[in-house]
């Protein structure tokens, strides 16, 4: 294995408590990329495109309010209305669309192949902080 290889392993998205902000930020960034050229064009060309980033644009609002509780719920500062493994599931569907709709450009040189659909690992759910680091369990 090459170092690249090695890292490119450390760095895949495998579980929804993988992802970050950053994760969520560059793939909507990516797909506006990809989309805002078209919505210059006429007719269905447009309204495609507009579909596509409305469609992007609910999925990294949705990721990043998920990923706002998680955050709130580890650091103590809010009680949460829901169980934390409900709100990694709504994280890994509001990724998982967002992966979805970027992956026909997986071939684009600024596709990051750390973008990957993501499970919810129960087992780590109630053990892991959003950050990856290890909860209390004290």
């Amino acid at each position: 294995m090459t170092d690249d290889t090695d890292t490119a392993a450390v760095n895949e998205l495998r579980y929804a408590t993988d992802i970050t902000r950053a994760d969520v930020t560059a793939v909507h960034d990516f797909l506006n990329a990809r989309t805002n050229p078209q919505l210059v064009q006429a007719g269905g060309v447009r309204r495609t495109a507009r579909a596509l980033q409305n469609l992007a644009s609910d999925a990294y609002a949705r990721a990043a309010v998920q990923l706002q509780r998680l955050h709130d719920i580890d650091s103590g500062e809010r009680h949460p209305s829901r169980s934390r493994l409900d709100e990694l599931f709504d994280l890994r569907d509001a990724w998982n669309r967002l992966h979805l709709a970027a992956e026909p450009w997986n071939d684009h040189p600024d596709f990051n192949p750390r973008w990957q659909r993501v499970e919810v690992d129960t087992a780590r759910a109630g053990t892991e902080n959003s950050d990856g680091t290890s909860r209390s369990t004290a």
